[in-house]
C-alpha cells in the first residue's frame, strides 16, 4: 500500500464548486422502465431482433474505462444517504430504515449510521448524536480504521483500532461509504471483466434505443448453466453508468437492481439504488433501497472532517492508547 499518511496530510480540496443537492426521486422514468421490461421479457439472445437490438463495436474494456473515468471525477463528497432494508425470510434486529452521514476523499473517510423513523428531520452530520442510538461509527485515517461504539464502554474507552484493509473495508458502506457503491453490485462489472480470461462464454454487447435514449446491453451466459444469464443495461449518455442489472434463471429473476442516475456538480452519479432478491420459485426474499437526502461533490471540506471531532465524542470515549490523536478541546465543541 502506498503511504496513506503522506497522501492524507497533503490532501487539499480542488476548489469550491456549486452546491449540489440530490434529493429523493420517488418515481422512476417511464421510458427506462419500458426498456427494462423489454430486456427481461425478451432476453438478449445471440441473434436479437434487429428492430430492438443492434450490434455495436464498443468493447467491455471501453465501457469499464468510461465508467471508471466518470467515478474518478469524484475527488471528495459528503452528505447523508438513506438506507431502507426489508428482509422477508427471517426477523432482523436492525431497524429497517437508517441514515448514514458520510464524508470522504480519496484517502480518508468518516461514517456515522443512525436509525431513522422516516419522519423526523435528518440532522446535519456535525450535530451532536444521541450515542445511545448510534448503530455504527467509523473513521479511516492514515493506515488505521477506528470503530466507535458507546455500547462497548470500558476503561479503554469507546474506540477500537484495526489496520486498514482495502479488501475488507472499501466495499463496506457502513465502514466507508462511497457514491460508487450505489453504481453496481457487490461483484461489480469491473470484477467480472477482470475474470474474463477464465470465462468460457465471452459476454455479448448490444445497443438498443434511439437518439438520446440509446442503451447498451451486456449479457453474460455460461454453457454449463443453461438458461442462466446476467444482464447489465448501461446509459452511454450518463457517464456509461449502470441503470439496470438482472440475473435470470430459467426465466425467473434471482435479483434485479434499478439505478437512477443524477448529476452533482456537473458529474453523473448514481442517485438512487433499489435492489430486489428472489427465491428460485419467485418469492421476494429481500429488498433494499439507497438514496441521498443531501449530497455535496468536489467541494471544500471542513478542516476537522477527518478527525474524531466529526463525531462530537464525549471525554469518556477516549482510550488512553490514542490520546495523542485527540483534537484540542476547542475543536470538540
Amino acid at each position: 500500500m502506498k503511504d496513506r499518511k503522506s497522501r492524507f496530510l497533503t490532501q487539499k480540496s480542488s476548489g469550491v464548486g456549486l452546491r449540489a443537492q440530490v434529493m429523493r426521486i420517488t418515481v422512476l422514468s417511464l421510458l427506462p422502465l419500458i426498456l427494462y421490461g423489454r430486456v427481461h421479457a425478451q432476453p438478449v439472445s445471440k441473434t436479437p431482433p434487429s428492430a430492438q437490438y443492434r450490434e455495436t463495436s464498443i468493447t467491455l474494456a471501453q465501457i469499464i474505462a468510461r465508467q471508471q473515468a466518470t467515478l474518478r471525477q469524484i475527488k471528495n463528497a459528503e452528505g447523508a444517504v438513506v438506507w431502507r432494508e426489508n428482509i422477508f425470510t427471517t426477523a432482523s434486529a436492525a431497524p429497517p430504515l437508517r441514515v448514514i452521514h458520510f464524508a470522504y476523499t480519496t484517502t480518508a473517510s468518516v461514517s456515522l449510521t443512525l436509525p431513522w423513523d422516516g419522519k423526523s428531520p435528518i440532522g446535519r452530520s456535525r450535530e451532536n448524536a444521541d450515542w445511545s442510538k448510534v448503530l455504527a461509527a467509523f473513521l479511516i485515517r492514515d493506515d488505521s480504521v477506528y470503530s466507535i461504539d458507546a455500547k462497548k464502554k470500558s476503561p479503554k474507552g469507546w474506540i477500537t483500532e484495526v489496520p486498514y484493509n482495502p479488501a475488507v473495508h472499501e466495499k463496506n458502506p457502513i465502514v466507508s461509504f462511497r457514491i460508487s457503491l450505489l453504481a453496481d453490485e457487490q461483484v461489480s462489472l469491473l470484477d467480472l471483466y477482470q475474470t474474463l480470461s477464465s470465462m468460457k462464454n465471452k459476454p455479448s454487447i448490444w445497443s438498443f434505443g434511439y437518439g438520446d435514449e440509446e442503451r447498451l446491453v451486456v449479457r453474460f451466459t455460461n454453457d454449463e448453466l443453461p438458461n442462466e444469464e446476467l444482464v447489465y443495461v448501461i446509459n452511454p449518455q450518463k457517464g456509461y453508468l449502470n441503470e439496470y442489472i438482472v440475473r435470470d434463471s430459467k426465466g425467473k429473476k434471482l435479483f434485479e437492481t434499478y439505478i437512477t442516475i443524477g448529476k452533482a456538480n456537473g458529474i453523473w452519479v448514481p442517485a438512487r439504488r433499489i435492489h430486489y432478491e428472489y427465491s428460485r420459485d419467485g418469492r421476494l426474499l429481500r429488498s433494499s433501497e439507497w438514496y441521498f437526502h443531501g449530497l455535496l461533490v468536489n467541494e471544500k471540506l471542513a478542516p476537522n472532517t477527518f478527525t474524531f471531532s466529526y463525531f462530537h465524542l464525549p471525554p469518556e470515549a477516549w482510550p488512553q492508547s490514542i490520546q495523542t490523536n485527540m483534537p484540542a478541546a476547542t475543536d470538540r465543541k
